[in-house]
């Protein structure tokens, strides 16, 4: 299915001031714009059940894709959430300094390019097993060289560190001319709210997160790297992650989550 624009947010709100207590969001590949450095945000809503089965919302930028807050007893069911651009950008590592200390990176096709890439912890993958090859790495400087090469200056290297040339490596990317709120999906302040089936491809920072709420359940709420077969760009290697950091955190919570 093509992706289409659409503006979630309004459908949402249009929908809420006609009465509706559940709503139903028309199944599609949506691309959605933030507002206020978020693409939807659900606010002050109490008994709503919202069904977006069939629904993903692609964020077009790198910037907080939901926030539910100051709501009641709020289902949202359905919702898969991926970005485009990605919040991230992957390729492969073509030269070492001696030390190691300094690293060219080769940035495969279908991800963001150089110059958007982040001074922010990288990771390093075998790219026989795509699994990592050491703990997460850090930049201490971060230079674009053309659109497709990175050169990185890691903190910590030394001649007897773990990585290779080949190796794969995904590092943090920001494309958030409008500015940039952190995590996927942030809930605050909240009583009852469920979330059911949402599906997390990408996000900036954390997967889900929590402060003050009061019973909230996630059910069946998944967190997954994209497969290149459903993937809705063409991309030269397939994702190595999903998120950019944690999945899930709760705090201050009444009632801790389900």
């Amino acid at each position: 299915m093509p992706s289409v624009d659409f503006d979630l947010q309004r459908f949402i709100d249009t929908e809420l001031q006609a009465g509706k207590k559940r709503i139903i969001v028309p199944p599609g590949h949506y691309r959605v714009m933030p507002h206020d450095r978020q693409h939807l945000v659900l606010r002050n809503l109490k008994d709503i059940t919202i069904v977006a089965d069939g629904v993903e919302m692609i964020c077009t930028e790198t910037t907080r894709a939901l926030t539910i807050t100051h709501c009641t007893n709020l289902t949202l069911r359905g919702l898969v959430i991926d970005y485009d651009p990605l919040p991230f950008t992957q390729g492969r590592i073509s030269g070492l300094a001696s030390d190691k200390k300094t690293q060219e990176i080769e940035l495969f096709d279908g991800y963001p390019a150089a110059e958007m890439a982040r001074n922010f912890k990288y990771e390093i993958f075998r790219p026989d097993t795509r699994t990592l090859r050491c703990d997460d790495r850090f930049v201490k400087k971060i230079e674009a060289v053309g659109s497709r090469h990175l050169r990185i200056t890691a903190t910590n290297e030394n001649a007897s560190s773990p990585e290779q040339v080949g190796d794969l490596i995904v590092i943090g990317s920001e494309s958030a001319p409008h500015g940039s709120a952190a995590h996927a999906v942030q809930c605050s302040h909240n009583v009852k709210v469920r979330l059911e089936d949402i599906v997390l491809f990408a996000s900036n920072c954390f997967g889900f997160i929590e402060s003050d709420c009061d019973g909230s359940v996630y059910d069946r709420c998944r967190i997954d790297r994209r497969s290149a077969a459903d993937d809705f760009v063409k991309r030269s290697d397939p994702r190595l992650r999903s998120l950019d950091a944690d999945a899930v955190h709760s705090s201050s919570a009444i009632k801790g989550p389900a």
